[in-house]
């Protein structure tokens, strides 16, 4: 199992629901739609780190967009985006999951996925733009 959090309010940051999870879980994987560097998930990480060390199993881990440019070719954006495959490959090195279970899940992704372009959201995605 795992539990999601959304964060839709970053200020002030209420980390409380995420701290008791991680106190249960030991575990914690950030996964942003924005820089992996210098961005909301760092600073999450961080204070878990900070407030919680002794409870972690292992190694907060955050999924992000790399420290580069945007690209503009689909050939570069299928392997800059993150997508759900990488949060299942993520949860499978922090918890060691079955590789027969990982290999279901990441086919799955791909068919959810199939057809809609890499670097635009999911069409239930009804966002501010």
């Amino acid at each position: 199992e795992a539990e999601v959090f959304d964060l839709r309010m970053l200020r002030p940051l209420k980390l409380d629901a995420i701290m008791e999870s991680v106190k249960k879980t030991g575990r914690l994987i950030f996964a942003d739609t924005g820089f992996r560097t210098g961005g909301i998930g760092s600073e999450v990480v961080a204070e878990i780190s900070e407030q919680l060390f002794g409870a972690l199993k292992a190694a907060p881990l955050r999924i992000g967009l790399p420290d580069h440019p945007t690209p503009s070719s689909l050939a570069l954006a299928s392997e800059y985006y993150p997508d759900a495959g990488d949060i299942a490959e993520a949860a499978h090195g922090l918890v060691g999951l079955d590789p027969d279970l990982l290999d279901g899940l990441l086919m799955r992704c791909l068919e959810a996925r199939e057809g809609v372009p890499i670097d635009k959201p999911d069409p239930a995605f009804k966002g501010p733009f």
